[in-house]
């Protein structure tokens, strides 16, 4: 989901947070996408941010039909946090600097990328997988 209006360039903070509020039927994954490209056409681009509830999280890149891991694929990080009776509750961001960009969860650095090379500047909003049900708040690009 997002709004064209929702941009962010050079340098900038994509944040949100998400709350699953009930678990579903296999480790579903939500979060945030950004320097998104021709996104209602074939040549779609982007970079995504995704948690689940396992506690994982995933970074890769969207290239039209392609995708790239940008990370070595699922990875376990103590500060995404699990299902916990039935919900869980993460803030997860992305701070794009001069030289690098910085993956967070609730505030702590799960994954860190040189901006060299990455396609940052466009559109930025939320991505969900399916059957979950999740609130989004605090959605924020700056």
């Amino acid at each position: 989901f997002w709004n064209p209006s929702n941009t962010g360039s050079g340098t900038y903070t994509l944040s949100a947070s998400f709350t699953q509020t009930q678990p579903s039927s296999h480790p579903n994954s939500f979060g945030l996408f950004f320097g998104g490209q021709d996104l209602d056409g074939d040549g779609q681009r982007y970079i995504y941010f995704l948690i689940r509830e396992d506690g994982q999280f995933l970074i890769k890149k969207r290239m039209g039909a392609d995708t790239e891991d940008l990370t070595s694929g699922w990875a376990a990080h103590n500060a995404v946090n699990a299902l916990e009776d039935g919900r869980m509750s993460n803030t997860i961001s992305v701070e794009v600097g001069a030289s690098n960009v910085r993956f967070l969860s609730n505030g702590t650095e799960v994954a860190s990328l040189p901006k060299a090379g990455l396609d940052v500047d466009g559109v930025a909003g939320v991505r969900f997988s399916h059957q979950l049900d999740v609130h989004v708040s605090d959605f924020m690009v700056g």
